[in-house]
């Protein structure tokens, strides 16, 4: 009971939610000492990612899979899918369990943790001694799992409403940056700065609709956190085209492929898991469109993410028209 206080009443106050686990681990091990604490969660791809490890006293890091598929046949994917502590032990004859992530290993439990029904992810500990873990060490480790899962919840509430506060404050300021801005190019990094503080994208642009060549053209573009210096067309019958023609912000959350063959009827040269575009729209007009997607990760974007974008999209509509004159 004085461990659960203890490591409960450190970890409460941690609201940072990449902290948690790491801090969580260093404190397992703290009053424990086991061989090894690895810490796993469900990514949006549904695979396991490692969210910390720590070794015993003076050891360096072993090398551990950084994400594990739910096809595995581990322990620990065991543990996550049927949401079930599995607790393992050497035989007599064995000197060593097989499937473990360090070798010489003789005991190993691995715990789920869950909140509101969802499985998160599984706490797995290892150790290179007979029978480490007894009934009450499972129970200590159960316990604090369910504290994990509302510590991790806690931090990830927080993470999304600093992540909105941080949003409002974005568009309170964008507005007095680009109107006076008339140079168009660094209108263009304006843009991006603020929306980079508030969305993460791996390929970020800016399309224009060069009027009198009907051409949709990318005037500003990043990927991969490098800017793209030459200007290249967007046929009409893209995505963006789709957006220009219906002056509606479009959010593509998942399967990209199929969404984007059944708008335009062919298959995308790059697939992207996530892709959210909004027009750029002044009175009658289509100007352009913002776009901002990830190659890698699922439901990147949500419908606040579409409001703010909008809402910048409106202003920028504003200063783009004026710079362009």
């Amino acid at each position: 009971l004085i461990v659960i206080h203890n490591i409960s009443r450190r970890i409460s106050s941690i609201l940072d939610f990449n902290s948690v686990f790491p801090e969580f681990a260093s404190l397992l091990q703290s009053y424990f000492h086991f061989t090894h604490i690895s810490i796993y969660s469900l990514d949006d791809r549904d695979r396991l990612v490692l969210g910390a490890q720590v070794e015993e006293q003076n050891e360096e890091k072993a090398s551990i899979p950084s994400e594990l598929l739910l096809t595995d046949d581990s322990a620990i994917v065991r543990a996550f899918k049927r949401v079930q502590t599995v607790q393992r032990n050497a035989a007599d004859d064995e000197l060593s369990l097989e499937g473990t992530l360090l070798p010489g290993i003789k005991s190993q439990v691995c715990v789920p943790f869950q909140h509101a029904s969802k499985t998160i992810g599984v706490i797995n500990i290892e150790s290179d001694q007979d029978g480490a873990f007894d009934n009450q060490d499972v129970t200590v480790i159960e316990t604090l799992g369910d504290y994990l899962a509302t510590w991790v919840n806690n931090a990830n509430l927080y993470t999304d409403i600093g992540r909105k506060a941080n949003a409002l404050q974005t568009l309170n300021s964008i507005g007095k940056a680009i109107s006076s801005e008339l140079n168009i190019n660094n209108l263009f990094e304006l843009i991006y700065s603020q929306v980079r503080q508030v969305l993460n994208s791996e390929d970020f642009f800016i399309a224009l609709l060069e009027r009198g060549h009907n051409r949709i053209e990318v005037k500003f573009e990043v990927s991969n956190g490098r800017r793209r210096t030459y200007i290249r067309s967007l046929s009409q019958d893209s995505l963006v085209g789709y957006v220009m023609q219906t002056r509606t912000p479009f959010l593509v959350k998942d399967h990209f492929e199929k969404v984007y063959e059944a708008i335009t009827g062919r298959k995308p040269h790059l697939i992207a898991q996530s892709w959210l575009g909004v027009p750029l729209i002044l009175g009658d007009e289509a100007l352009g469109v913002i776009v901002l997607q990830n190659i890698r990760t699922r439901r990147a974007y949500d419908r606040d993410d579409l409001n703010f974008l909008s809402t910048i999209a409106d202003q920028a509509a504003v200063a783009i028209s004026n710079a362009r004159l």
